[in-house]
């Protein structure tokens, strides 16, 4: 009789079997709850996750032009203009064509996208708001920070238009 051991092999070499595995469970996770959080928005408020990110962008840098929006959240310019079409049939944005350039489209919130944004609060998934205000401003600042480091690491900045 042969002493066979079952040998678990895991593909990818030591990454897997490391931190990296750690790492890219982490954000499947948190991709996982973010998903469901957007869910979640939609049913309650008539918005999605992505729709409050880019009425966020657009609010804090008003007015502002599709490819920065697209830029910052690291979409195509294609998902981003489905996202602002949406956005204007709900009455939260507005675009106005550049009096120079009219190539060129400004978008701005409307008074509801500002009335959105500003109670936006009561739209975040209320249990992490208050676990993450309930830590140190130091420890919100190192997740800030690492988060940073794994959108550099995986070069998220970089990525070609979609």
């Amino acid at each position: 009789m042969i002493n066979a051991q079952k040998q678990t092999i895991m593909p990818g070499g030591p990454f897997c079997v490391g931190i990296g595995y750690r790492i890219l469970l982490a954000l499947r996770q948190i991709s996982h709850a973010m998903d469901t959080h957007s869910r979640k928005l939609a049913m309650d408020y008539n918005i999605t996750g992505p729709q409050l990110l880019c009425l966020y962008i657009i609010s804090q840098n008003t007015p502002t032009i599709l490819s920065r929006v697209s830029k910052q959240l690291s979409l195509s310019s294609g998902t981003v203009n489905g996202i602002i079409d949406r956005l204007e049939a709900k009455s939260l944005i507005q675009r106005h064509r550049d009096k120079q350039d009219r190539r060129k489209i400004w978008l701005e919130p409307t008074s509801k996208g500002i009335d959105v944004i500003q109670n936006a609060d009561k739209l975040l998934d209320q249990a992490f708001a208050e676990r993450l205000a309930a830590l140190p401003e130091s420890e919100q600042n190192t997740i800030a920070r690492c988060l940073d480091t794994i959108v550099e690491l995986m070069a998220l900045d970089i990525l070609p238009d979609r």
